[in-house]
């Protein structure tokens, strides 16, 4: 479950259309805003269903492809906190990207932006990433891609319309 070969591209390039609800959406790291770093680290990730709401993952699971265990989990980057280093996700720090989190959600929702905020290295935030949906977590599609986002400061929060 959870695999990330699984992929199918749908689409690239964003306002693609994807419509309709998913359970589960990602975020699918393919480089680091410094490539010399060896994982990924995201300090919050909110799928939201409206321009300017609420994140809408609560009440489900968060997953990744790996954790830095025992201490950066991907829950840490669902719980609303944007400012501790303890409340953030790292991917395996022997695990290159492409890397990945994301949300099992309680029902489906149809994400139209993402808010996702960099973690205690702003070194580690996402330079080239998709956002994926899924029906059953095995296979993805890409709803819309962004490259070379750059520039990225400690726990700084950025929204991507999709």
């Amino acid at each position: 479950m959870f695999g990330a070969d699984a992929v199918r591209c749908m689409r690239r390039g964003n306002g693609g259309s994807a419509l309709g609800g998913h359970k589960w959406w990602r975020v699918y790291v393919t480089e680091t805003q410094n490539p010399s770093e060896s994982f990924v680290n995201i300090g919050e990730v909110e799928f939201r269903s409206q321009i300017g709401g609420q994140s809408e993952s609560v009440g489900g699971v968060a997953v990744a492809s790996s954790s830095y265990t025992p201490y950066y989990f991907p829950e840490g980057a669902f719980d609303g906190s944007l400012l501790t280093s303890s409340n953030t996700w790292s991917s395996n720090a022997v695990t290159t990207p492409p890397q990945w989190i994301g949300y099992e959600h309680v029902a489906e929702i149809d994400v139209v932006e993402v808010l996702i905020a960099s973690g205690y290295n702003a070194g580690r935030a996402p330079f080239d990433f998709q956002i994926q949906f899924s029906d059953d977590g095995e296979v993805w599609e890409t709803k819309a891609s962004f490259a070379g986002e750059a520039g990225w400061v400690n726990y700084e929060a950025r929204v991507f319309a999709l």
